[in-house]
């Protein structure tokens, strides 16, 4: 049987080029809330032993002395620099993910990581997956 991982409204599937992605399993208004997940938060010294590991490509940063690992599927969004139809907020507690367009069910659901480019193929993103996604 084939395993299929799944919160309300969203699934994690294959994305062509990417490994995993989080996909709608609905449609999701703009300014919709897709996702609300716990974090666990941890300072500078640990943030920098993490980011050595394959963990590092799935931390979020909180500010310049805290990074966090977000429980839900938040840490399993690709990037996308231009192509993004959600956007991720932050605090100490819960990260929330929120539709910035439309998005039809079945959509492959993007952010922005914010990070430059020299980050985003340091932490292992393909140079063909930061512009013209």
């Amino acid at each position: 049987m084939k395993t299929q991982y799944k919160i309300a409204g969203i699934e994690i599937r294959r994305s062509i080029g990417r490994g995993r992605g989080v996909f709608a399993t609905k449609s999701f208004k703009k300014d919709e809330i897709i996702e609300i997940s716990p974090i666990v938060c941890f300072d500078g010294g640990d943030a920098d032993l993490i980011s050595c590991t394959k963990l590092g490509r799935y931390i979020f940063s909180l500010d310049a002395n805290c990074s966090a690992m977000a429980l839900g599927y938040a840490s399993l969004y690709n990037h996308s620099a231009q192509m993004f139809n959600c956007e991720w907020a932050l605090n100490s507690k819960v990260i929330v993910i929120t539709a910035t367009i439309p998005i039809k069910k079945g959509e492959e659901l993007l952010f922005n990581y914010g990070w430059d480019n020299e980050t985003l193929i340091d932490a292992g993103i393909k140079p063909d997956q930061i512009e013209g996604d």
